[in-house]
């Protein structure tokens, strides 16, 4: 791996602002994933994390159970009103992570990590999760699939990118065109149909709803539901 150029430290700019992720957004790739126990990992700020622990308005339903997640953040006070040793307690640990040892083998390692330093955490993220098969998903804009810095890490670990529709709402993103990158070994993506309903599933096809293969080096559109 090549080492980091950038220390949060040095450069506090580069961190990531802990925005609240809408829930459809995170909700609408964790859908695709199997995690059958273990531990998550949102190392880049706890903006992942708290939209997979945030009960649903009317349900109460959450993608994750609490005590399962755990954040790595610059800055654990990113926002006023927002203090995620609250939400998480010891799980949540202030660091730069890309300059630190990570303590735990997460099953989801989570990553919304600012541009200038994507390459550098996707790398971190893969040591990180490589040796015990763990599943690495990141959001990233498109055009790292274009950019020539990422071309030979891309060739040798090729994703499957899952393309998000109308991301315009998220004042964090300066660009609109994101998507999440997914790189996984031993875990799978599958197709999250529910069975015996043929017609729902030809329905959820008919608008455009294209389901999750599991091959890397794949681009999918993933289908929104904003109902969450």
């Amino acid at each position: 791996m090549n080492g980091p150029t950038v220390r949060l430290s040095e450069n506090p700019a580069a961190a990531v602002s802990a925005v609240r992720l809408p829930h459809w957004l995170v909700k609408a790739i964790f859908r695709h994933l199997i995690l059958i126990g273990g531990d998550v990992l949102d190392a880049t700020g706890g903006s992942v994390a708290r939209a997979l622990v945030a009960p649903h308005d009317k349900t109460g339903a959450r993608l994750c159970r609490p005590e399962d997640v755990h954040v790595r953040a610059w800055d654990l006070r990113p926002n006023e009103g927002v203090d995620l040793r609250a939400e998480f307690g010891e799980r949540a640990r202030a660091c730069d992570w890309l300059f630190e040892a990570e303590t735990i083998r997460p099953r989801l390692l989570f990553l919304e990590p600012p541009w200038t330093l994507s390459l550098e955490y996707v790398r971190k993220a893969w040591d990180v999760q490589a040796p015990h098969g763990g599943m690495v998903v990141a959001l990233l804009p498109l055009r790292a699939l274009t950019e020539a810095r990422w071309h030979e890490w891309l060739w040798h670990h090729p994703p499957a990118v899952y393309v998000v529709p109308e991301i315009r709402e998220v004042a964090c993103w300066q660009c609109p065109s994101v998507g999440w990158f997914v790189w996984t070994q031993s875990l799978l993506l599958h197709e999250a149909r529910a069975p015996g309903r043929k017609g729902a599933a030809r329905k959820a096809r008919s608008r455009s709803e294209q389901r999750v293969s599991p091959r890397s080096g794949t681009l999918h559109v993933l289908y929104v539901d904003r109902g969450w």
